[in-house]
């Protein structure tokens, strides 16, 4: 019985194996009794076995199997499992986008997607697995390593930059002063206009100084927490695409509070002088011109690009599991 007990052990063993690899194989038998054979020579017999010593083994393996075995072994990875998960529900989130989005692009629907900021985070995590198959093969985990690395610089910097301008800004308007008309705006506008243009002017300026804190506040927690309170790349990862939402509304609240900047320049002028304080509307008048000549085309240009390249992705992604298909037909059948 003592006897029968290690024996029944090692076929299971043997079992798991000769499973393990016939489903990286896509049951060819051919393959897997090679493969088994170059397995046996290396002294591997478990699957256990096999996952831990595959990287000094796999040279003894013939091209294809070393290929199949190791794309099969990182499924089996918790990490990979749940990396493959996120771009597959990004991928299905990006076709949702674009399907919704139609020929043009529709704010609102992408305001539904965390914005531009949100599409862009959604086009990296689908990107983690181009083919679409499901697989986190080496050279995508490679990539997945930079492009990683590249997403926490890129938020650090943004974080950096946000946080530096609204603290300029914000300089600039503390304390808060409530301005007094001058005599010539009493005179032109009357005492009640010139009041409700002194009221207008505190309440930008309020407006300013709150969304000037919200901004450094947030930029100031954004840096901390990837820079020291976050311990891992991946978790890293993981918030900054979580915040892809966060971040966006932090963009909304920049670039209202920009605008706002300039119509308080405006009232104060006009609080100072009813003829020449409308001068200072001269940087609200090119900002509006340099909106609708440069801004807002190229917002509706970069969500084309992005389009573009999500549609690419995703075609890709359809060939590639049709040939993988066909691949598997093939190795299975040996037609």
């Amino acid at each position: 019985m003592a006897d029968t007990e290690p024996a029944a052990a090692a076929r299971t063993a043997e079992s798991s194996l000769r499973d393990f690899v016939s489903k990286a194989l896509f049951d060819n038998e051919q393959h897997v009794e090679a493969v088994l054979a170059k397995l046996g020579l290396e002294l591997i017999s478990t699957q256990a076995e096999l996952i831990e010593c595959f990287e000094q083994a796999q040279d003894a393996l013939p091209a294809l199997a070393r290929k199949r075995l190791a794309d099969h072994i990182l499924r089996q990875d918790p990490t990979m499992t749940n990396m493959a998960r996120q771009a597959r529900s990004a991928r299905d989130k990006l076709r949702l986008w674009v399907e919704r989005s139609g020929d043009h692009f529709n704010f609102r629907v992408a305001v539904e997607f965390g914005g531009l900021e949100g599409i862009c985070t959604l086009l990296r995590m689908a990107s983690i697995d181009k083919d679409g198959d499901g697989i986190i093969s080496p050279e995508e985990l490679k990539e997945i390593a930079e492009a990683d690395n590249a997403l926490i610089n890129d938020a650090v910097t943004f974080s950096t930059n946000s946080g530096i301008v609204s603290a300029l800004i914000l300089t600039m308007f503390v304390p808060m002063e409530l301005s007094d008309p001058s005599n010539d705006t009493i005179r032109v506008f009357n005492q009640t206009a010139a009041d409700a243009l002194a009221y207008t002017a505190y309440v930008c300026d309020a407006f300013i100084v709150l969304s000037g804190f919200i901004i450094v506040f947030m930029s100031s927690m954004m840096l901390i927490w990837l820079s020291f309170a976050l311990p891992t790349r991946q978790i890293k990862v993981t918030f900054v695409r979580d915040s892809a939402v966060g971040l966006n509304r932090m963009v909304m609240v920049m670039y209202l509070m920009l605008w706002v900047f300039l119509a308080s320049i405006l009232f104060k002028g006009l609080l100072q002088s009813p003829y020449v304080g409308w001068a200072a509307g001269l940087p609200l008048i090119v900002a509006l011109i340099w909106c609708f000549t440069w801004w807002l085309p190229n917002i509706a240009k970069t969500a084309r690009m992005i389009k573009a390249e999500a549609e690419e992705l995703l075609s890709s992604g359809e060939v590639a599991i049709h040939q993988s298909g066909e691949v598997a037909i093939h190795l299975s059948t040996g037609i």
